[in-house]
């Protein structure tokens, strides 16, 4: 979540869907594939689609809060 709020509020042209697409699909398919080897290794445990479905409802809340912040002109540092 703090990757995508980071994404969002420091952006600053329209490209923020565009980069959390390329994290997203990064850390997804390795969470995926990592989390697939890691229930196998472990037998009768099936924990990825709840850390997947996680990571992207994480995703979502932190680019939600980051470009609602960002319109606003909240947390701004000099």
């Amino acid at each position: 979540m703090t990757l995508s709020f980071l994404i969002a509020f420091y952006n600053r042209r329209s490209d923020v869907n565009r980069y959390l697409l390329i994290a997203t699909v990064f850390g997804l398919s390795l969470e995926i594939a990592v989390g697939i080897v890691a229930d196998l290794d472990r037998g009768n445990t099936y924990n990825t689609a709840y850390f997947a479905s996680a990571s992207v409802i994480a995703i979502v809340i932190g680019r939600y809060l980051g470009v609602k912040l960002r319109e606003a002109g909240k947390l701004v540092w000099n």
